[in-house]
């Protein structure tokens, strides 16, 4: 059997950590405003890292547009 490469062990355990700290959040804070909140804030920083893992490997090629873009 082979062993899963390593970026998708990393995104399994972010993923890990997003479903524990949402689900900590869920029982830890009663304010139905600020609980969705930052549970949405969360989901969009594990979106960001996970497409960060994923396309690590273009971030050469990708200079000459986050560059100016920055």
């Amino acid at each position: 059997m082979e062993q899963l490469p390593a970026s998708i062990t990393l995104v399994i355990a972010i993923l890990t950590l997003f479903l524990i700290f949402a689900v900590g959040i869920k029982y830890a804070i009663e304010n139905n405003f600020v609980r969705p909140r930052l549970i949405m804030t969360a989901f969009f920083f594990f979106i960001v890292l996970t497409l960060s893992i994923a396309f690590w490997h273009y971030r050469i090629d990708s200079l000459p547009y986050t560059i100016p873009a920055s």
